[in-house]
Order: C-alpha cells, then structure tokens, then sequence
C-alpha cells in the first residue's frame, strides 16, 4: 500500500485486488498546507496509515474467520516507517494518527482479525506507488493501467461507501478529539459505525450516540 499527495492505493496481491481513493480539494489543500509547513495534520506519514485504515475498511470483513478460535492475521507492508511503527505499536501522540488506529482495532474485535505493519522498501513498493498517483498525470495512468492488467478494482459496497466524498465523514480531514464527548469547535463531522458498519455522518450541532453503543471517532 501506499500514499502520495494525490491519493490511496493498496493492493491484495493474492487475490489481484487492488483500492484506490482520490483526494478531494479540501485534502489537497490540507496536503498543501503540510508541504508549506503551515500545518501537520495531513502528513505523509497520516496518509500512508490512512492507505491501512481504508483497505481494512473494504476488505475486514474478507480476512476474518469468525468462529474460529484462531484469529486471521493481516499484514500491511508500507514503506513509510512511522505509519508502521504507529500500527505495531497501536499508539501515536499525533491525535489523528490515535484516532485511526482506533478504529484499526475496532475492526479486528468486529471481524476477528489481527493485524501488523512491516516496512517495504519503496523500491519495492512500485505498484502501490504508481497506483497513489493515477491522476497526476496519463503517463501514470497508463503504467498503472499495464501493472494492474488481470487485477480488479475493488468497488464492492463497501468501497462505495468509502469513496472521496464519504471518507470525509470518517474523518479523515479532521482531527476530532480521542474521546468519548461531542465534537469540540473545529470539528466539520461526527460519524457514527454501527456493528455492520453502516456510515452515515451528522453535523457537530448534534449529540452522537454513546460509545458503549456504537464506536465514535
């Protein structure tokens, strides 16, 4: 898997199935923000933990054995070595960062999995790395378009509700407070997984339902 400032991709090679997310305009800003050092909250290193975050998103529900007793074990080869200390350690003191890997482990309770990161050279990382960068430019997207020949796009349910515009309401252009408490000033969306995960997004004007009932980030 792997991130740029244009996007997300990650790819399952054993099943030839790969994700992309492209960033909208409010990412790209926040991204430009970052590389003129006016702001760290859209880091490199947040995206390439977020490339982790959305494959377990699409693809949890595929990696669990429930009713098993052992638990399946996911690993994600990043070549960004923050993101993969961050994931084996399970803890940040970038808030985003927290918030991500919380939900990380809330999909392994949900789906009974376990997951850990590995660092990949980026030499080695071609695929994913051509994948993140589609849109800057034809040559990308034609050498992307020739490594991916055979694989398929993942684009399921679940993929759909994690497109660009929805993975804004994840939070993913935010960072809300790592706690249990309604949005604080600055908070554009509350979001809201139920068990199935089903997303839908509320404004901050309104109470989300509480943490023992559903996981709130």
């Amino acid at each position: 898997m792997d991130a740029s400032d244009r996007g997300l991709c990650a790819l399952w090679p054993a099943r030839k199935e790969y994700l992309q997310l492209e960033f909208d305009a409010d990412e790209l800003q926040q991204i430009a923000d970052f590389n003129g050092l006016t702001s760290d909250e859209f880091s490199i290193n947040i995206r390439e933990l977020m490339s982790a975050v959305f494959a377990a998103i699409v693809w949890a529900s595929q990696w669990s054995q429930s009713g098993q007793v052992e638990q399946a074990h996911t690993r994600f080869w990043i070549d960004n070595t923050s993101a993969v200390a961050w994931a084996n350690r399970r803890s940040s003191r970038n808030l985003f960062a927290q918030m991500l890997l919380r939900l990380i482990g809330f999909l392994e309770v949900r789906y009974n999995f376990y997951s850990s990161a590995a660092h990949i050279p980026g030499a080695e990382n071609v695929m994913a790395d051509v994948g993140s960068r589609v849109w800057q430019s034809e040559e990308m997207a034609r050498s992307f378009a020739d490594m991916s020949f055979a694989w398929s796009q993942e684009w399921g349910i679940r993929a759909r509700q994690f497109a660009a515009s929805s993975v804004r309401c994840v939070g993913f252009t935010r960072t809300p407070p790592v706690t249990t408490q309604v949005p604080t000033q600055g908070t554009r969306f509350c979001c809201v997984v139920s068990e199935d995960l089903q997303i839908r997004s509320s404004s901050s004007s309104q109470s989300p339902p509480r943490f023992s009932e559903k996981f709130f980030f």
